[in-house]
C-alpha cells in the first residue's frame, strides 16, 4: 500500500493505490467531527505491554 524510492540519503514515499487517498481524507473527517474523544479515549490513550488490546477489551 505504500512504497518508497531513495533520493540521496532520503526516503521519499508514496501511496501505491489511488483510493488509499480517499479513505484518508475521510479518516480524517471523522477525527475532525471526533475532536479530542479519539485522543482521550482511556483503553487507548496509554496501553501498556502488560495489557495487550484485543477484540473482546476493545468492546
Amino acid at each position: 500500500m505504500v512504497d518508497y524510492r531513495a533520493q540521496g540519503r532520503a526516503s521519499v514515499y508514496h501511496l501505491t493505490r489511488p483510493e488509499l487517498v480517499d479513505l484518508l481524507a475521510v479518516a480524517e473527517g471523522l477525527l475532525a467531527a471526533t475532536g479530542n474523544a479519539v485522543a482521550l479515549c482511556p483503553t487507548y490513550a496509554n496501553p501498556t505491554t502488560s495489557d495487550p488490546i484485543t477484540k473482546e477489551s476493545a468492546r
